[in-house]
């Protein structure tokens, strides 16, 4: 057997990928308004397109945009404040940490505007500024993309299929520029259909980078402490509070008497003792054909299954036979 100590008590929990699902649930939000904009299939056509882009707006916004998304840029913005990446450049330093930070703020607000429509009784209605103010977040969010996207395409993209994604998130991105501009003004100026198809093609470049370059499966260790923060690939142990709680576990809650048997478990000297080989408490004998016990004397019961002895009679109903009289009603005379 192997022994297991302190450190191999961590919990691994692996995050599911959400590029491409996220890619196709924008991909179908996209379609439903290029239909509902061309405005020439009838209205029970424009009824099932309203309800699957509601649907599939509401799937990404809860699975993969507003939620994982998020947590995503928390972790960037963690990751870029404490500025762990040393072969960076400093201006590259800090275009990825306003990308994250207006995702951050973005995302929350755009949750908030959707869901505030869908469950107006739930949520407190989202101001009209509210729209604006996330489409502004989604184009600096933009630009510094592009920034660091092009950063890499000059210098660190060595690859053919890096510098075939970088190309893929520039057309993404440049595809993105109107849609969000549209958002920011205060009346919207280009048709839903063009946003449609827009949002589109869009998609289609977010699903070819989700297909050509899957990201690998990130995993998560809970509780997790970083053992060298100089090291470039950061190892993870359990933490120390961990450690001390255990131990005081056992050391406080464990108690275990000692026993003899062979098995291992405490001696039961309680119990009492049986000889049967079926651990039954043992029955004492009888003598009865049956197999139940005697415990009616002999003398008054001689039936075979043990039951008192009924006497004698001659009636056919089985009682006692009454002694003949002379009456008429046939009852015993009474004496004079």
């Amino acid at each position: 057997m192997t022994e297991l100590g302190l450190e191999d008590l961590t919990l691994v929990a692996t995050l599911p990928q959400i590029e491409a699902p996220d890619a196709l649930l924008r991909m179908a939000v996209s379609a439903c308004r290029v239909v509902v904009g061309a405005g020439v299939f009838g209205y029970t056509v424009q009824a099932a397109s309203c309800a699957l882009e509601l649907a599939a707006h509401s799937a990404r916004s809860i699975f993969t945009l507003h939620t994982v998304g998020t947590a995503r840029a928390v972790e960037g913005l963690a990751v870029s404040w404490k500025g762990r990446d040393e072969q960076a450049p400093e201006r590259q330093e800090g275009l990825s940490w306003l990308q994250h930070s207006t995702m951050v703020a973005c995302q929350p607000l755009e949750f908030w505007r959707w869901w505030s429509r869908m469950l107006p009784r739930c949520m407190p209605a989202a101001p009209a500024a509210v729209r604006r103010i996330a489409a502004s977040l989604w184009l600096l969010w933009i630009l510094c993309t592009a920034s660091v996207s092009l950063g890499k395409l000059r210098g660190g993209a060595t690859s053919q299929l890096e510098r075939r994604i970088l190309r893929r998130r520039l057309v993404k991105l440049v595809l993105d520029v109107p849609v969000a501009s549209n958002f920011l003004l205060a009346v919207p100026m280009l048709p839903l259909f063009v946003i449609g198809g827009l949002g589109v093609l869009s998609s289609w470049q977010m699903l070819k980078m989700a297909l050509e370059a899957p990201s690998k499966p990130r995993t998560l260790r809970l509780p997790i402490v970083a053992s060298s923060a100089s090291s470039s690939s950061t190892s993870f142990a359990p933490s120390p509070r961990f450690h001390a709680r255990l131990e005081s576990f056992g050391r406080r809650n464990i108690r275990i008497p000692p026993c003899s048997s062979k098995d291992g478990l405490p001696k039961i000297e309680s119990l009492p003792q049986y000889t049967s080989q079926d651990f039954l408490p043992q029955i004492p004998p009888c003598s009865s054909r049956d197999g139940l016990p005697a415990r009616i004397p002999i003398g008054i019961a001689s039936s075979r299954d043990g039951l008192p002895r009924v006497p004698l009679c001659s009636s056919r109903d089985g009682l006692p036979c009454i002694p003949m009289c002379n009456s008429r009603d046939r009852l015993p005379k009474a004496a004079a």
